[in-house]
This record gives structure tokens, C-alpha cells and sequence, in this order.
């Protein structure tokens, strides 16, 4: 049985979405005010969007049947006849399923908090568009009827639809991918009650007492967003409006219902305004913050691989270096201690003339020039180490060409003493077994 037939799955899916969403149209009729005006904080239709968003087309058209149900008896609940409860009904409907299907197919929901990019093409596109769409559709509607006039609801519908989409979608959406317990330990409360009460207070002071009172709340929450992460920036932003927009339906700060209609346009967009660039920054800094989880994790593994290539060759009996164009090494690994009395991390940076010293970097110069050619050369040398012992060692020189220039050369140099010392006893016992560095039998 999958999950879409899955009588619990489809349970756990349809009932919280449509009562959240009955419960929220109610808040929000209950907070329109007089005639010509819908509400200003309508987040019933972005909750219905969140929930769509990944089920099935059948679990869609269920989720959009039983929001129109919750539609339709909120409306009646809060005293419109049967006509006008319809008539809201079919413009919320239209908005749902308009703004449900520009997201999916224009896949404007793929991980819109990472980027701020991804996050104003969903706005744009997927609330902002659509919205305009559903907004004229109600307004026409309503000025067919004779209930109201088009500008005034067109404005209205339009701010109060985007605004809701904009707060209630990106939230709702993360606290159902994330599941609730996963989403709420992202946030720090302690951390976010200290933004979120002083901006609260700020809120209900400006505008009961300061001019322009929306540029002071957009400053504040800007500052906030940079000192949050996304879900504490988001629903911060969420708060603050939300709280605005109570103000404004309460009749606290001006009666709407006695606006002029080209007024009306300068109480509704400032709010709107003022929740887009907390967003869009907050999805910045998401941004910000994850390519430098990237980098670092990158660093890491990237030393993490320098670790374990340097182990490996400082395991190997031979000396293994680059050397630049200048002479000046890259890198080397254990066995030049042992031979020359140099780390692998002193050596690096050093010229090759002070590894080697005078006379092995002149008899050698003539290889190194060579090398740095482009011929590779493979010549023998003796060396005495740092405890006075005398080495024989078979050198290779190995440039390090990219795009026909000559980067570098590599160097491999072997102890082949053991080698001679078994070639020499071989010679000096014929026809006998030798066994090395115990003489003859």
C-alpha cells in the first residue's frame, strides 16, 4: 500500500490542513475591518500551498476540496450569505491551485533558503505573479456582484495574498520537510528572544508614535538577519508583520475602512515591502554560510588527503621531493631526514642547494637543468649521511610538464648499497651461495 493510499498517511496529511486552514481564515475575516477591505493578514491560502507542495495530483485535488469546504464555512461563520461565501470560496480556490501549480512546474521550491537568487525567483514568479492573477479574478468577481470596488479590493487581495505566501509558505514548507521537532531545534531561543522582543516592542512604537515607522522596522529586522540563521531570520520576520498587520486591522495605528482608495495603496505595499528584503537576506547569509561549510569541509579533506599521501610516501625507503623551477621544494617526505637530516616541513620552501649542500647540488647542477628542460635523467651519486655512513643512490629526475611548459621535476632516489654490496659479495665467492651480510658459505 503506498503512502497515497495509506488511510493514516492521507490523515495525518488532510486534517491539519484543513482545520489550520479554517482556523486561520477565520483570524483572518474576524480581522477585516468596514467595507471594501479584505484582510491584511491572510495566511490561509499559503498554508494550503505548503501542504500541496510534493503529494500526488489525487492528494492535491483532496487537500484543495477540503480547503474550499474550510473556506466556504468560515465565510458563512463569519456572517457572509451563501452567494459571497461561494463567490471567496472560488477566488481562493483559483489562487491555490494557481499558485500550487506555478511552483511545482516551474520547480520554484528546490531549496529557494539557500540561495537569495532562488528565493526572489520564487517570490517573483511563484507569489508575486500568481497572485496578480487571483487578485484581478476576486476583484472582478466582487465589483460584478456589487459588493465593492475593484481597486480597492484588487489592492487589498493582492498584498494580502503575496504577504501571507511570502511569511506562511517558506515556513510552513520547512517545518513539514524537516518535521517540526527538527525545524525548531535549528533555532536558538535564547538567542532569537533577543532580537524578537526589542523588534516586537519597536513594531507597536513606531507606529503608534514615528513617522515613516515602516523604514524603522525594515532597518531593524535587516540588522537581525545578519546576526540569525534562516528559520530564526524567517520567522522573526513572520512575528514582526504579523504584528503589524494586527495593529493595522485593529484599528490601533489608522481605520482603514475610511482610507481614500489612492491612500489605501500607501498602507498596504509598505508592509509588503517591508518583509521581502529580510527574506532575501536571510537567504543570503543561508547562502554565505553554507559555501563556507563547503569550503571547510572541502579543507578538510583535502588535509586529510595530504596527510595520508604524506604517510604513505614517508613509508618508502627511497627520497621523494618536487622541486620548482627555482630549485625551491614543494614537498618531501621522511627518508630526506634520515639522508640529509631535514624534516619533510623544514625542507619545504628551502632551495635545493641547501638540502644537498655545495658539492652534491655542482655535481648534480648539470641533471637539475636538464630535468627542467624537460629530459628526464637517471644517474648514480654518493652520499654520506648525517651519521658519517656512505650511500650509494640510484636518482631519477622526472619533469613536471603541464601544457608543454616545464613546471617542476620530481625526484626519486633509491639506496642501491645493499644492492652492490650483494653484487660485490657474489663476485668476490663464484660458484657459492652468498647470503647478504653474512659473508659466503
Amino acid at each position: 500500500m503506498t503512502a497515497q493510499q495509506n488511510p493514516m498517511s492521507a490523515a495525518r496529511v488532510l486534517l491539519p490542513a484543513s482545520l489550520w486552514f479554517f482556523v486561520l481564515a477565520v483570524a483572518g475575516m474576524w480581522l477585516t475591518r468596514g467595507e471594501n477591505q479584505v484582510s491584511i493578514l491572510w495566511f490561509a491560502n499559503a498554508l494550503a500551498v505548503a501542504y500541496m507542495h510534493g503529494q500526488g495530483r489525487r492528494r492535491q485535488l483532496q487537500i484543495l476540496a477540503l480547503t474550499m469546504v474550510a473556506s466556504l464555512a468560515a465565510n458563512l461563520l463569519t456572517g457572509n450569505n451563501l452567494a459571497v461565501s461561494i463567490l471567496y470560496t472560488l477566488a481562493n480556490a483559483a489562487e491555490v491551485a494557481l499558485v500550487s501549480y506555478t511552483i511545482r512546474h516551474a520547480g520554484l521550491a528546490q531549496d529557494f533558503e539557500h540561495s537569495s537568487s532562488d528565493m526572489l525567483k520564487m517570490i517573483l514568479l511563484g507569489f508575486l505573479l500568481p497572485c496578480a492573477c487571483s487578485a484581478t479574478l476576486a476583484a472582478a468577481l466582487v465589483a460584478w456582484v456589487g459588493l465593492g470596488e475593484f481597486e480597492l479590493i484588487f489592492t487589498g487581495w493582492y498584498v494580502s495574498a503575496s504577504l501571507g505566501l511570502i511569511l506562511i509558505y517558506p515556513l510552513v514548507r520547512r517545518m513539514r520537510l524537516q518535521a517540526a521537532p527538527a525545524w525548531a531545534s535549528r533555532i536558538d531561543w535564547q538567542r532569537f528572544a533577543r532580537y524578537a522582543l526589542p523588534i516586537l516592542v519597536l513594531v507597536v512604537v513606531a507606529l503608534l508614535y514615528l513617522p515613516l515607522p515602516f523604514l524603522y522596522i525594515l532597518v531593524a529586522l535587516t540588522f537581525a538577519t545578519h546576526r540569525l540563521n534562516f528559520d530564526e531570520a524567517h520567522l522573526l520576520t513572520v512575528l514582526a508583520i504579523t504584528c503589524l498587520g494586527l495593529m493595522l486591522s485593529l484599528g490601533h495605528v489608522m481605520p482603514l475602512g475610511g482610507v481614500a482608495r489612492w491612500q489605501l495603496l500607501f498602507v498596504y505595499l509598505p508592509i509588503l515591502i517591508t518583509s521581502v528584503p529580510p527574506m532575501l537576506m536571510a537567504a543570503a547569509r543561508n547562502e554565505n554560510q553554507i559555501r563556507e561549510a563547503e569550503r571547510q569541509r572541502f579543507s578538510e579533506e583535502l588535509q586529510k588527503s595530504k596527510q595520508s599521501l604524506q604517510s604513505t610516501i614517508d613509508h618508502m625507503p627511497a627520497m621523494i621531493g618536487y622541486w620548482d623551477q627555482k630549485l625551491h621544494n614543494h614537498f618531501a617526505n621522511a627518508a630526506y631526514e634520515k639522508w640529509f637530516g631535514l624534516t619533510p616541513d623544514q625542507i619545504r620552501g628551502m632551495h635545493i642547494s641547501d638540502v644537498l649542500g655545495p658539492a652534491i647540488y655542482e655535481q648534480n647542477s648539470a641533471h637539475m637543468h636538464a630535468a627542467l628542460a624537460g629530459e628526464a635523467r637517471i644517474f648514480e651519486r654518493s652520499i654520506v649521511d648525517g651519521d658519517g655512513k656512505l650511500h650509494n643512490a640510484l636518482t631519477h629526475y622526472t619533469p613536471h610538464i603541464v601544457k608543454g611548459k616545464v613546471q617542476g621535476f620530481y625526484v626519486f632516489a633509491s639506496d642501491i648499497t645493499p644492492l652492490e654490496r650483494s653484487a660485490a659479495a657474489r663476485k668476490s665467492c663464484p660458484g657459492q651461495i652468498c647470503q647478504r651480510d653474512r659473508g659466503c658459505q
